[in-house]
């Protein structure tokens, strides 16, 4: 019973404390992209707060901006930053899609997850994941019974002609 009383004081203790956080990160809110290239180096970082109230089992997916017309991408390293305000991380995946699907032409999924539920959570790996021409990239970071407050994540690879 003890527990239960102290559930929702820390609950709310947690939210205060990752909408401090956020407002300290960014006075953005909603969706936000940047990307940079130099001497054939990417690299491009996506952040959302606009995940709002999860319901168990669901995902927040972050879109990436486009490619440079005429250009593939080999996304070598990948890392995101989740603030977890319940629930737990289930997986993150880096997402390939055509330029209509809805359905990802290739999926990798980036491990570990260091934290896993309420609070910080990261997911940083080297990968190769392959994006060409016209596709669309996504980071899909899936949840079980949770809210999530905040996602960010940032892909760094190579630029090559088709």
């Amino acid at each position: 019973d003890r527990i239960r009383e102290q559930e929702g004081p820390m609950r709310t203790i947690i939210k205060m404390a990752l909408a401090i956080a956020a407002a300290l990160w960014t006075a953005h809110s909603g969706a936000m992209a940047a990307q940079a290239s130099a001497n054939g180096r990417y690299q491009q970082f996506v952040k959302t707060t606009t995940c709002g109230q999860q319901a168990p089992d669901t995902a927040c997916t972050l879109t990436f901006s486009a490619l440079p017309a005429g250009k593939n991408l080999i996304v070598s390293q990948v890392s995101c930053f989740m603030a977890m305000i319940s629930g737990t991380v289930r997986y993150v995946a880096l997402e390939s899609y055509t330029a209509t699907g809805a359905t990802p032409v290739a999926r990798t999924f980036i491990t570990p997850v260091t934290g896993g539920g309420a609070g910080f959570n990261t997911a940083t790996a080297a990968v190769t994941h392959v994006v060409t021409a016209g596709q669309k990239l996504k980071a899909n970071v899936n949840v079980t019974g949770g809210e999530i407050f905040s996602v960010e994540c940032s892909v760094v690879g190579d630029l090559l002609a088709p």
